[in-house]
């Protein structure tokens, strides 16, 4: 990671929380990128540095590459923002989950089978046998939080940042805060 200060010490976190946590960002950025996920910003982010290898001519490439080359930053803050909105789409289900009547802490799975998809509480059997392979797929508030958590390790280990170290920081600075943060809610 390009952006871990090697000179901070801790001060919440002990280095057996932030070794595990360092190792949750690597391993879930590593499952999202073998899945595809961080193609399209290695691509983007790629782009100054293959653009700057084209030297064409004055002219209309010359121009079309300086437009691309100033295009870089809205491509990259694009890119980062539709990764930051996976995550708000995470809470959004999770909300939804509750104006659906479902409790806060409620789990239910859901299956996709040559029939349909089937649903049932956790706890009890799917009303039907589920095809070799085929799991239930964990649904309800505490799933979509559980998605919160893995989308924000993989946008920080997609983005090179210190979770663990940024976490730390966020800790110590809060417990210095007043109550509720000097807010009403």
């Amino acid at each position: 990671m390009t952006t871990i200060d090697t000179d901070y010490e801790f001060q919440v976190l002990n280095s057996l929380q932030v070794d595990a946590i360092r190792s949750l960002q690597k391993l879930i950025g590593a499952g999202n990128a073998e899945k595809g996920f961080h193609n399209e910003g290695r691509e983007i982010l790629g782009l100054p540095q293959f653009l700057s290898g084209a030297h064409p001519e004055p002219g209309f490439f010359h121009r079309l590459i300086a437009k691309i080359v100033k295009l870089v930053p809205a491509l990259e803050r694009n890119y980062w923002t539709a990764r930051l909105s996976l995550i708000t789409t995470e809470v959004a289900e999770a909300i939804e989950e509750l104006r659906n009547g479902r409790g806060v802490t409620e789990t239910w799975f859901s299956a996709k089978t040559a029939i349909g998809t089937i649903a049932w509480n956790a706890g009890e059997e799917p009303n039907l046998i589920l095809p070799e392979g085929v799991i239930g797929k964990p649904e309800g508030v505490p799933s979509e939080v559980v998605d919160v958590v893995v989308r924000s390790f993989d946008f920080a280990e997609e983005a090179q940042f210190d979770l663990a170290e940024i976490l730390d920081r966020k800790l110590a600075y809060n417990a210095s805060r007043g109550k509720m943060h000097g807010r009403k809610f």
